[in-house]
């Protein structure tokens, strides 16, 4: 199983809080959540965003139409969804800081 990855332009029409709820509902939707299940985020310049997916939520990954990609580097990303020790899971040994959720992924 492989990491996947999905590129969103973040827009002002409302889609970037409906994904957020989306991806939030769905990676919490199970009783027994995985420690390695979660969505990942990387800023992308000033209106973008890469969402990234563990082999842990491959099942959300393609049902939102995330594709195939290597594992991203953990500098520079942030846990948005699922499991609180997710991060810690797939990237602590590599030394990277997770970042925190900037401003435009807390606005509603």
């Amino acid at each position: 199983m492989r990491w996947h990855g999905l590129r969103l332009k973040v827009d002002a029409d409302g889609l970037r809080t409906r994904m957020w709820r989306l991806l939030w509902e769905a990676s919490v939707a199970g009783e027994d959540v995985e420690e390695g299940s979660g969505v990942f985020a990387a800023p992308d310049g000033r209106d973008c965003v890469t969402l990234y997916f563990p082999p842990a939520a491959q099942l959300l990954a393609t049902s939102v139409g995330a594709r195939q990609c290597p594992k991203p580097q953990g500098e520079g990303l942030m846990l948005v969804a699922g499991h609180a020790r997710a991060w810690h899971v797939h990237f602590e040994e590599s030394g990277a800081q997770a970042l925190e959720p900037a401003r435009w992924m807390r606005a509603a």
